[in-house]
């Protein structure tokens, strides 16, 4: 499949399930920890909280990459309404945008194409800015009608305009638009 719904929404997934372990599994932890300090004399006492300290540290790992991936994800979002509804592709104006420095929004970037969440796109190195090639749209899925609609992808929230019966696919992930 050549689009990045699936890419997306698996992304959304693994950070959420991220969140959900980490935030459940850290509180008992946490409490071991604290009753295995209180109690330090006791046999084995020193065992357990060595491997709740241990299990602590995974789970706050874990809530840490689960709020990494949702950042992501919100600043994908981000990223594509502003190349699609505003046509920003340069750089430099995204990170004044989004108040962040251009070596981070390359770096961010880059790491969504190699991910595959922005398909058919590179950075231009030379004048900083986010190429997008338009898919190929096949023969025979124009309608006749010259009617246009505005709307968003259901899938990246990417803004577009396209002929009223026309099917086609989204230019940011590739995902149909109906």
């Amino acid at each position: 499949m050549n689009t990045s719904k699936v890419r997306i929404t698996t992304s959304a997934v693994f950070g959420k399930i991220c969140s959900i372990v980490g935030y459940t599994f850290v509180f008992p932890f946490f409490i071991v920890v604290g009753v295995g300090l209180a109690d330090m004399g006791a046999k084995g006492a020193l065992e357990a909280t060595i491997f709740s300290l241990f299990c602590l540290a995974f789970c706050v790992l874990l809530i840490m990459q689960g709020i990494k991936i949702k950042r992501r994800n919100r600043r994908f979002r981000l990223y594509v309404g502003l190349i699609s509804a505003e046509r920003m592709t340069s750089l430099e104006s995204m990170a004044a945008r989004i108040s962040k420095p251009l070596d981070f929004v390359r770096s961010d970037l880059q790491k969504m194409i190699d991910k595959r969440f922005f398909i058919n796109a590179h950075i231009n190195g030379e004048s900083n800015q986010i190429i997008i090639y338009s898919p190929v749209v096949e023969e025979g899925n124009v309608a006749a009608s010259a009617a246009t609609v505005k709307a968003n992808c259901k899938s990246c929230g990417a803004f577009y305009v396209r002929q009223e019966r026309a099917v086609s696919h989204c230019e940011y992930c590739g995902s149909p638009l109906s």
